[in-house]
């Protein structure tokens, strides 16, 4: 049985799995060595188009925009604050803040240009391409909310992060289907969410020692 002093070190071990994935991902963008694998899983997306995907997916891919997650999360924080859960608050805004921050700031340090391989269904943005900043995100928040949700004991948490997750899944899918991110700029995003996600969680283990 795990012993409960030892549980922060496994949150650890998760973190440094985390970026050392993303960081290898980095290097392999970077010397242009996902290319053939980014464009062989874009062309399987692009034969499944139909019209009704394309309207169901420029939908959904606007839950991982900033302008409706930023106030949304604002609003939790408020809502949950007023209830004095303040150090649960300041872990999820921590996971939310600092994805958003990693995602943003690569962006800009690596430079990569948007997908050609097809016609994007929606304007391509005109920020860089890796990594995704829609999927960091959607799965920051889904695990921001997992925060605050399992540590107040809410009776819904586990089906609620369920489908949380499921709609984070969906908006990473939908940045491919709609020909706006490379594969590998979504992959990014996930490990960026996952590596902040596991870093808090060693903190809140540490803290309860």
């Amino acid at each position: 049985m795990l012993r409960k002093e030892h549980i922060p070190i496994f949150y650890l071990l998760y973190a440094l799995f985390f970026i050392l994935l993303l960081s290898i991902l980095t290097y392999a963008v970077m010397h242009s060595q996902t290319v053939q694998m980014d464009k062989v899983i874009m062309s399987w997306f692009h034969t499944l188009h139909t019209v009704t995907l394309d309207n169901f997916f420029k939908i959904l891919t606007q839950l991982g925009s900033l302008w409706l997650l930023l106030p949304l999360f604002t609003l939790l924080l408020l809502r949950e604050g007023y209830r004095h859960h303040s150090k649960q608050i300041f872990w999820a805004s921590s996971v939310f803040l600092f994805s958003l921050l990693t995602a943003r700031i690569m962006k800009y340090l690596i430079g990569r240009e948007r997908p050609d391989f097809f016609q994007s269904i929606i304007p391509l943005p005109t920020d860089p391409s890796f990594p995704s900043a829609h999927t960091a995100q959607a799965f920051s928040f889904v695990l921001a909310l997992w925060l605050i949700f399992y540590a107040s004991g809410h009776p819904l948490r586990t089906s609620l992060f369920l489908l949380l997750l499921l709609l984070a899944v969906l908006v990473a899918l939908s940045r491919i289907y709609l020909q706006v991110h490379f594969p590998s700029d979504v992959a990014a995003g996930v490990l960026i969410a996952l590596f902040w996600a596991s870093v808090i969680f060693y903190f809140i283990q540490k803290d309860k020692k």
